[in-house]
């Protein structure tokens, strides 16, 4: 255990988040263009309520990984404010 514990960590799991941002905003545009009529919207709200969840869960991850390293290599309230 160090003194000062330092985790480069948290840029990967901003990306993970960024990435499912990315995959989001992909999928309901597309989604949205079918056009073709259909009444069950289910099936696009199940995919778009999964990427949700996966970014709630992204979310959660960087906060925590934010509030157990000391030294972080931004300043943190930046990094919150990035993962919000």
């Amino acid at each position: 255990m160090h003194l000062l514990p330092r985790d480069e960590k948290l840029f990967d799991l901003l990306i993970e988040q960024a990435h499912i941002v990315s995959a989001a905003s992909i999928l309901l545009p597309k989604e949205l263009a079918v056009g073709d009529g259909r009444q069950d919207w289910s099936a696009m709200a199940l995919k778009v309520r999964d990427l949700e969840c996966k970014g709630d869960e992204a979310t959660r991850n960087i906060y925590r990984c934010l509030h157990k390293t000391f030294i972080t290599p931004i300043d943190p309230e930046d990094l919150h404010a990035l993962a919000t």
